[in-house]
């Protein structure tokens, strides 16, 4: 290594791990609140509070239309009309949210549309922040949804009735929390007095790229891995969901905590090489990229391990397929952990088009899966099919991001 890779090298270190530090405290408070929230409820509470979180990650990824993650990349006047854009469209589709849900008798709809519209803010001033790489202040207000949320159970217990109803509307009220802190903090990076709504409308249209191709990737992304969720409480019953639930609550949050900080520090160097017009642009996390290879199989360790028996030793008789479930995902779970981060090379190099096409994969493993086999020939053999397949897709997402990232695939579709 050279003088300059060595710099690059410590500066990726301390990047990750300023938000990684910050999430991984977070992700501890989550853990001790999913802890809890399992100590309160039963199996089939937690199965229903699952299904809300299903519907909510899914939901997530369109309310903005993917705009918020186009904000590193962008030129300093088109960040504010972005930014706009992105908590206009966040309104209009919160307020479809409440009403299609509503109408279609879903009980918790309006929590529903009101979280959708609180991690809208928090995406878009999140990304101004990653932009500004202010990782500090990142991984400080990442503390703020845990603790109102561990507040808001400290007050269930003593005060609520301990009802689902309780449970969803406290999670609401995190994440409004944590919306607020990111917005008082990156608001200043915005500058956004002045801005014209013909203006906004013209720089949406510019990023098109985004809402037709990043947002039903990341739909398609995250319905492929929540819809089990809901298909297993539609075929098999609450409870068996409320186990796979726990198992992606404890493995795939973390999970998605981890490579988080990875991901947005890999995004942030990816959209500075493309902006500098850096040909080989893996050569400036190649090393990390080793080292995330390394945590990535400790991880897969670790839950195939330790989770099973934690489990056991936790709620003894309660969660009986929490372990088998969690020991057949993990490979699933380490290789995500390594790949992740890279695919932010197919958002910085507009390749969304490959990315799409991986979720496609994802989607319909997810289908067969769980919406074939898990009814006909039982979860465990379906969770074991899925999670072979999703190894075998986090291995081909690899190669197709590195050969973008050495130039080897040029077609720009941004």
């Amino acid at each position: 290594m050279n003088k300059a890779q060595v710099q690059r090298l410590k500066r990726l270190l301390i990047g990750t791990g300023t938000l990684g530090a910050g999430n991984l405290a977070a992700q501890v408070l989550r853990l001790t609140s999913t802890l809890i929230i399992l100590a309160m409820y039963t199996r089939d509470a937690f199965g229903l509070y699952a299904v809300f979180f299903s519907y909510v990650n899914i939901l997530i990824t369109v309310n903005s239309l993917a705009y918020p993650a186009a904000i590193p990349n962008m030129t300093g006047q088109d960040v504010p009309k972005l930014a706009l854009g992105s908590i206009w469209l966040a309104i209009i589709s919160s307020l479809l949210i409440w009403l299609l849900y509503g109408l279609a008798g879903y009980p918790h709809a309006a929590a529903l549309a009101l979280y959708c519209l609180a991690y809208a803010v928090y995406r878009t001033f999140d990304m101004l922040s990653l932009r500004a790489k202010a990782f500090s202040a990142m991984a400080v207000l990442k503390l703020v949804q845990p603790v109102t949320m561990l507040l808001c159970l400290a007050w269930i217990y003593y005060h609520g009735n301990r009802n689902v109803t309780e449970l969803i509307w406290s999670q609401v009220i995190a994440g409004a929390a944590a919306a607020i802190s990111f917005f008082a903090s990156a608001r200043s990076k915005m500058e956004s007095r002045g801005v014209k709504i013909r203006a906004v409308i013209e720089a949406l249209k510019r990023e098109r790229s985004w809402p037709l191709l990043m947002a039903p990737s990341e739909f398609m992304g995250n319905l492929g891995y929540f819809l089990p969720v809901i298909l297993i409480e539609y075929f098999i019953g609450a409870g068996s969901a409320g186990e796979y639930g726990l198992v992606l609550r404890l493995c795939l949050g973390p999970i998605m905590v981890l490579s988080h900080s990875a991901t947005q520090v890999y995004h942030a160097e990816f959209s500075q090489a493309r902006r500098m017009g850096e040909a080989h642009a893996f050569n400036r996390v190649r090393y990390m990229n080793f080292v995330i290879g390394i945590a990535g199989i400790i991880v897969a360790i670790l839950i195939g391990l330790i989770l099973p028996v934690l489990v056991e030793f936790l709620y003894p008789g309660k969660y009986l397929m929490t372990g088998t479930l969690s020991v057949l995902l993990a490979p699933m779970f380490g290789f995500m952990l390594f790949v992740m981060p890279m695919e932010t090379a197919f958002l910085a190099f507009s390749r969304l088009d490959l990315l799409f096409a991986s979720q496609v994969v994802n989607l319909a493993a997810t289908l067969t899966c769980f919406g074939y086999i898990a009814p006909n020939y039982g979860l465990v053999t379906a969770a074991g099919l899925y999670s072979a397949v999703q190894c075998a897709r986090f291995s081909a997402e690899y190669v197709l991001a590195k050969r973008v990232l050495q130039g080897r695939i040029i077609k720009n579709t941004g």
